[in-house]
């Protein structure tokens, strides 16, 4: 970490008192020991990157060129090196940030190279310990020191509203610690690569040592968190580049800077004696945190290459994955796999036999992207390339079938299904008595026709919605007898009805429930106003009566839908407005639509809950939706209804047919009328 330099102007006492945002915490793999791990191959090309957490600021001796750096003999790398025989070059410096891996740092006397000069396809191991200078640790530690440790001084000014700027700083530098990594491997694509935290430097639990750490004792719970924060980004990044992480700061609790003179591993701002830079690690500490780094080099192999040959298989709600070993096991067994989802770990295998993983429980239409990792001693390798895979299933049955017999004919109308199993429908398949009657219907139809039957015979028709995967189970029965000389409804003769609308419109315009125009259009796109609105649903009721006559100031007394505005105001269909007036030309919206249909057939109600996605929970129109979608009424495509959309004729008359054919729909307040059936 920064100790100081010219250009850097980093004050002493603040830069050392913010290294303690500088550790963090995950399982270690390796503790401090006085024993000495076993060697590894004499002579392996050793180099040492990192900030002054490495090199050791003020432990005698200095060494090294620049002197600015601040590097000691006796930093862990010299450790390391002399526990496994590793030939070393140590250019780690004091101060140094991600950008200094890549490029010269300004020191006194300066300049410091840039440290990645020291790799080479003959590298065989690399340690490197950086990121903690990248968060800004002199301005944080300016609002850090306490004078008096009875408050908070520096949480207050970095966690406001509820926002934490210092836990922003570390995710902002995990891509530049990532980008180190995948540096280093550029540079010694053959090394063994381990990043390596920062050790525990305030007291693991209570409250620190004011005054010679002087923090304040409130703080110190939100500067344990920002330790444990840091590691964890400098952990996760280097599994995610192929690296090893080495955990200091597991083996460094109860070596803190509050601990004795000959326990602690860091020092304090106010040492008893000149060991060590304050908040820096001392010789003791440099001992201990090279025999924890030594013993987990001298514990991994080479990290495996990817497995190969992954590939992805969807399924209904899941994905089946496979892979074939990794080319290279970096010279240790294969003891399990990572399976990553979306770039968060979700499964690992229980040995290196196993390569395959079924993910269950997804979402069918949802894309998913998978990679593997293979894991030796040495930590999981790199990830495959990733493979997508959208797991998908057979439609649901489409609902709302009907079966209206003519004169040798039936007329079978649906909707759409209410899932379409993450595949769009591409078709629908109709069946007569359990055969299929013709190929594969067009994604858009929602009728047909079946001229091929005889009168006096009961046929029981169902329909099966189709996808990419295949054909969904079939729809509930409906059952219709052809009798001669009786007919539907004569076709409509319109010249603007899409053929969905066709037995919709036949309908409403036979009964007179909503008739066309005198230009032989039907206008089915048309936005439909209040008075059009009660025409229909007064029309559909066989003109009932009203029980009183009003007289609206709005409505002229010769207009053709008088009585049905009387009628619907009667019916509380509609309310009056302030003034007495019916508003005749108000735009009806698809969700007032719904319910003016709900009231009418006395507001029944449903135990099942609508499956529309765009409905806000607790709207007026709800109960009335609710009511709709179980029986199929309302349709709507995509799972959206648009409620505030303005209903079209289109609609209100595909939603009267389907309601005049579904006597289940009907309340007993709001009984079925004889007049609509034929």
């Amino acid at each position: 970490m920064r100790v100081g330099g010219p250009g850097r102007r980093r004050r002493a006492a603040a830069t050392l008192t913010a290294l303690a945002l500088a550790a963090g915490v995950l399982t270690a793999t390796a503790a401090s020991t006085a024993t000495a791990p076993p060697a590894a191959a004499d002579n392996d090309d050793y180099v040492a990157l990192g900030d002054s957490y490495t090199s050791g600021p003020l432990i005698p001796d200095q060494t090294g060129q620049p002197l600015g750096c601040l590097r000691s003999d006796r930093d862990y790398p010299r450790v390391v090196a002399r526990v496994l025989g590793l030939s070393l070059t140590d250019v780690s410096c004091s101060g140094a940030e991600t950008p200094d891996m890549a490029n010269s740092q300004g020191v006194t006397p300066g300049p410091n190279p840039p440290q990645f000069d020291a790799l080479s396809a003959d590298t065989d191991v690399v340690t490197v310990q950086i990121g903690g200078n990248d968060i800004g640790f002199s301005e944080i530690v300016r609002n850090c020191v306490a004078l008096i440790p009875l408050s908070a001084v520096c949480q207050p000014d970095y966690v406001r509203n509820g926002v934490d700027q210092i836990s922003n700083r570390i995710a902002a530098t995990a891509p530049k610690v990532a980008a180190v990594v995948q540096g280093i491997r550029a540079r010694a694509p053959h090394a063994r690569v381990y990043v390596v935290g920062y050790p525990a430097i305030l007291p693991e639990s209570g409250g620190g040592c004011w005054p010679s750490l002087p923090l304040s004792d409130y703080d110190l719970p939100w500067l344990r968190d920002k330790n444990r924060e840091l590691n964890v980004m400098l952990a996760t990044q280097a599994v995610a580049n192929g690296a090893r992480y080495v955990d200091l700061y597991t083996p460094g609790i109860g070596h803190d800077a509050c601990q004795d003179d000959g326990r602690r591993w860091v020092e304090p701002i106010i040492p008893s004696g000149l060991q060590a830079a304050p908040v820096h690690p001392n010789a003791r500490g440099m001992e201990a945190m090279g025999q924890v780094v030594a013993a987990r080099i001298a514990a991994t192999p080479n990290l495996p290459s990817a497995p190969e040959g992954l590939t992805a298989t969807p399924g209904d709600g899941q994905v089946a994955l496979s892979w074939q070993p990794p080319a290279d096991d970096g010279g240790g067994a294969i003891n399990g796999y990572r399976v990553f989802r979306n770039g968060a770990l979700v499964h690992t295998t229980a040995d290196g036999a196993t390569r395959a993983f079924t993910d269950t429980g997804r979402a069918n239409g949802t894309n998913y992207a998978y990679a593997v990792a293979a894991v030796n001693a040495a930590g999981p390798g790199p990830l495959t390339p990733v493979v997508l895979a959208r797991p998908v299933a057979r439609p649901a049955p489409p609902v709302g079938l009907t079966a209206v017999a003519g004169d040798g004919e039936v007329q079978v109308s649906w909707s759409p299904p209410p899932a379409d199993g993450g595949s769009p429908i591409t078709g629908y398949r109709l069946y007569r008595d359990d055969v299929a009657v013709d190929a594969v219907l067009g994604a858009g139809a929602r009728t047909y026709l079946d001229e091929s039957v005889d009168n006096g015979r009961t046929y029981g028709y169902q329909v099966a919605a189709v996808n990419a995967v295949g054909e969904s189970a079939r729809s509930a029965v409906a059952d219709a007898t052809p009798e001669p000389g009786f007919t539907c409804c004569p076709d409509h003769g319109y010249t603007d009805v899409p053929d969905a609308l066709d037995g919709a419109v036949d309908w409403a315009t036979w009964y007179g429930v909503a008739p066309g125009f005198a230009d032989d259009t039907f206008r089915p796109g048309r936005t439909v106003k209040r008075k059009q609105v009660v025409a229909m649903l007064w029309h559909l009721m066989d003109e009932p009566s009203s029980g009183r006559v009003r007289r609206f100031p709005d409505v002229p007394a010769t207009a053709p839908y008088v009585a049905a505005a009387d009628w619907a105001v009667d019916q509380r269909l509609v309310a009056v407005g302030a003034n007495g007036s019916f508003r005749p030309r108000g735009v009806v919206t698809r969700a007032q639509l719904v319910v003016m249909v709900w009231k009418l057939v006395g507001r029944p109600t449903v135990a099942t809950h609508h499956a529309y996605t765009d409905t806000r929970s607790g709207a007026f129109y709800q109960p009335a939706l609710d009511w709709a979608a179980s029986y199929a009424l309302a349709g709507a495509d995509g799972g959206a209804f648009r409620p505030k959309d303005r209903a079209l004729r289109g609609d209100a008359a595909a939603w009267l047919y389907n309601l005049a054919w579904t006597e289940g729909a009907w309340s007993a307040t709001g009984a079925r009328p004889d007049a609509i059936l034929f």
